[in-house]
């Protein structure tokens, strides 16, 4: 569906929330891309498969992937106004590390959601 990939559900409250999925396979990936902001939160993947141009004596930068769980509304109050491209750039996400594996706020949203 355009604008969102997942649908998480609770039957026990009937409330549901969209999820959107966006990665990166570089480890020292920059930022993400997103034209469409018709979900609840996004979930960005560091798929951390290696470094864009490795350095001499560098480690490979190979290691398990990261996720941060973002709502939409934080992800809105960051986006570059003048990208064509839709770009979330990663100087922008000053405090992105909060949001490392917050699956919490999907549960939290489920057990509250009027949806």
């Amino acid at each position: 569906m355009a604008g969102y990939d997942l649908v998480a559900t609770s039957p026990e409250k009937n409330t549901s929330v969209m999820i959107q999925v966006k990665s990166r396979y570089q480890t020292n990936w920059d930022g993400f891309i997103i034209n469409n902001f018709d979900s609840d939160f996004v979930v960005f993947v560091t798929l951390n498969r290696g470094y864009s141009k490795k350095r001499k004596n560098q480690e490979s930068g190979i290691r398990d992937p990261d996720f941060y769980v973002f709502p939409i509304e934080y992800v809105k109050s960051i986006k570059n106004e003048n990208s064509t491209w839709g770009k979330i750039p990663k100087s922008k996400m000053t405090d992105f590390e909060q949001y490392e594996n917050r699956w919490d706020l999907i549960t939290d949203k489920l057990s509250t959601s009027n949806t």
